[in-house]
């Protein structure tokens, strides 16, 4: 059984208590993650820093860690926004894991 879990958005409030909960479960997790340095990282979690936009980082993220389950649950403060910025939505990462 392939206990590969890739969660994105790892360091938010909702990814930080589910990588603790799959942990303890014997679960390995991956964490991605769009900025390098934070303080509050777990330490069994394996942190990637990836540009959701660049498809080719995406890709070699899901081919070398072949996770069975893919959890989003990054996302940017609405009041933060760039509105220039093309954001990511789960209906884009769903078609980038289409490989």
């Amino acid at each position: 059984m392939n206990k590969n879990i890739l969660i994105i958005g790892a360091l938010g409030q909702d990814g930080k208590l589910l990588s603790k909960i799959l942990i303890k479960k014997k679960y390995n997790i991956i964490g991605c993650i769009k900025k390098k340095k934070y303080k509050n990282k777990i330490k069994k979690v394996i942190y990637k820093n990836i540009n959701l936009n660049n498809r080719k980082q995406v890709i070699e993220i899901i081919k070398k860690y072949n996770p069975s389950t893919v959890i989003h649950f990054g996302s940017e403060n609405p009041s933060f926004i760039n509105k220039k910025k093309n954001h990511f939505s789960t209906k884009k990462i769903i078609n980038l894991l289409k490989i």
